[in-house]
């Protein structure tokens, strides 16, 4: 439709004659009359016109009754809805809720403090990134750490601009990582289950569980005395001065002996050594620390069974003996049996009997070769009488 001015005093006339008068320029009634909502009863377009007029009215100063009431400003602008995203200029949110809010450029305001010393102290209103350092810094400054060790009196570190040392002393190290100080002792101090080596220390009354003694040893209660003078039962001495004690000590001894024969001797213990020899007859032997003193295997003994050969035996009695070769001078046999076991050592043996004399008796076998004669045989007997009696 082309641009067409009407004045406000004009009448409805000048409106058709402005229009020409014809519906592509007015529009048809039946749009107004066929609308629905307020301007739904109207019969012409002025009467459109003035319920339209009436219902923005009553929108505007809220006599019309909707589900919400809208109050419009009475400026010009755009309208705010709520699914798009706009820049509000110069809008006061009363007791809003705001969401993820991103804030540009500058935050102001009644509720927005930029105060250095916190003066306010308000719980209700925020505080500027400024005013929140420097009332920190100035905090900060203000403190210090307050210490004293066992010596060098009290001291402090202002926190803001010093650094607190903890340094080691005499077998003591210390170490920073991350949020932790290490206080530790150094390869320097003995601790009670390490193995370590001690250098020119002094220990007192100490208990010595299977302890190494390296080196040397010395002090006042180890003694090098070789005559063992100081004879202390409280004090160590050297193995030199043991040695030469000992030594000394056993070299003065000496074992004293006395003999059959011979002069007496004796046996220095330190340098000299015993020795025990047999004789005729008697062997010596040592096995471990005992020596033995036996026959050699030439002596008789008293229950032995041995043979003696080329033995002159004077006045010896003889139980049951055995005789091989036997020469005898005044011999007195106590038994009255002398048995023969002949040249075969078997069970046939003579044996030679007395009977029992009731006097002393004499039978004498002359000195002469020849054949006894028994009683075996008679004729025997009397032949060898005569013959004994022819001869005379």
């Amino acid at each position: 439709m082309a641009d067409r001015n009407v004045a406000n005093t004009a009448t409805l006339d000048t409106l058709r004659t402005t229009y020409n008068s014809t519906a592509a320029d007015v529009g048809d009634i039946t749009s107004v009359t066929g609308a629905s909502g307020v301007i739904a009863s109207a019969t012409d377009i002025v009467e459109a016109i003035t319920l339209m007029n009436t219902e923005v009215t009553g929108i505007k100063t809220g006599a019309t009754t909707f589900e919400t009431k809208i109050t419009f400003a009475d400026a010009s602008g755009t309208l705010v809805v709520t699914d798009a995203t706009q820049t509000l200029t110069n809008k006061t949110l009363t007791a809003p809720t705001i969401t993820s809010g991103v804030f540009n450029t500058a935050i102001s305001g009644s509720a927005f403090l930029d105060e250095d010393g916190f003066d306010s102290n308000s719980a209700t209103k925020l505080a500027s990134q400024q005013s929140i350092k420097a009332y920190v810094d100035a905090q900060i400054t203000a403190q210090d750490l307050d210490f004293q060790g066992d010596s060098g009196g009290a001291l402090s570190i202002d926190l803001d601009s010093e650094t607190l040392t903890i340094a080691g002393g005499t077998g003591i190290d210390t170490t920073g990582s991350g949020n932790s100080l290490t206080i530790a002792v150094d390869s320097t101090v003995v601790i009670l289950t390490g193995s370590q080596t001690l250098a020119s220390k002094t220990l007192t009354s100490p208990t010595i569980t299977s302890g190494v003694l390296n080196t040397a040893i010395s002090g006042s209660a180890f003694l090098d005395e070789d005559n063992m003078a100081s004879n202390s039962a409280t004090k160590l001495a050297s193995q030199q001065s043991i040695k030469a004690y000992v030594d000394s000590a056993v070299a003065a001894e000496d074992l004293d002996i006395a003999a059959d024969s011979g002069s007496n001797i004796d046996v220095a213990l330190g340098t000299e050594v015993l020795t025990f020899a047999g004789g005729t007859g008697i062997a010596t032997s040592v096995s471990g620390t005992t020596v033995t003193v036996a026959s050699d295997g030439t002596l008789v003994t008293k229950t032995g069974t041995e043979t003696l050969t080329n033995k002159t035996i004077n006045g010896a009695t003889f139980n049951s003996p055995t005789f091989n070769s036997l020469i005898a001078t005044a011999l007195n046999l106590t038994d009255s049996s002398i048995v023969f076991e002949g040249a075969t050592a078997d069970s046939n043996e003579t044996t030679l009997t007395v009977v029992d004399p009731t006097a002393d008796r004499t039978i004498t076998i002359p000195n002469e070769t020849g054949t006894l004669i028994t009683s075996a045989s008679a004729a025997t007997n009397q032949f060898s009488v005569a013959l004994a009696a022819a001869l005379g």
